[in-house]
């Protein structure tokens, strides 16, 4: 995961957002989501002049992050259009693996659900999160608890990573291969009281479905 840290390097260096805009040019509105770490890219002229008015390099700006949780589904048949997903924190798995040991299910385990809620030849939208009264699990009251308690936890980043990745699997391992993929991905990341929504480009290479910040 991509993340710009514009604004703690301005502060660090005596710096506002207006005082760059100011003397750059560039505009606020484009600072300020950078600052927010929302943008899907910036452009090369843009981060130049950044570079060059606080006396750093991309390096100070741009940091790339691992994601803090891996998703994985169990093996399964999609129900109507649905798919249930695992969310576990890396450093669990990666401990796991370290001591070849198994990790506590219960516990460390956040199970979601992703579904497929419509599609046309250019756009697939999917909901990620949790419906309430889905049933989609065996113990509803104490899963969705839980899984709510997670999901609000979540950061937007999580949410962001959290989204792609079920839904790259699903694309990948539950999509009809009768019908040929969307170029664009809409997903709703559902949260009580809240939400996001995240778009993606989709690409295919050698039999893997790969999602692209739109």
């Amino acid at each position: 995961m991509i993340k710009i840290d514009l604004k703690n390097l301005a502060k660090s260096k005596g710096f506002t957002l207006t005082d760059i805009s100011k003397a750059t040019g560039i505009s606020m509105n484009t600072l300020s989501v950078l600052g927010r770490n929302v943008s899907t890219g910036i452009q090369f002229d843009t981060l130049d002049k950044i570079c060059r008015f606080l006396t750093c390099t991309p390096n100070d700006i741009i940091k790339v992050l691992p994601d803090d949780y891996i998703v994985q589904v169990p093996a399964q048949k999609s129900k109507d259009d649905a798919i249930y997903a695992i969310g576990v924190k890396e450093t669990v798995i990666h401990k796991s693996i370290v001591e070849n040991s198994m990790y506590d299910a219960d516990a460390e385990e956040n199970i979601f659900y992703v579904k497929l809620i419509s599609c046309t030849d250019n756009e697939a939208i999917f909901f990620v999160g949790l419906p309430v009264g889905s049933g989609f699990f065996n113990t509803p009251t104490e899963s969705e608890e839980k899984t709510t308690k997670w999901l609000v936890s979540l950061n937007e980043r999580n949410r962001a990573s959290i989204s792609k990745q079920a839904t790259g699997i699903y694309l990948e391992n539950y999509w009809n291969k009768k019908i040929a993929l969307p170029q664009k991905v809409s997903i709703v990341f559902n949260v009580p009281n809240q939400g996001s929504v995240y778009s993606f480009t989709l690409h295919e290479k050698d039999d893997h479905v790969l999602l692209e910040d739109h």
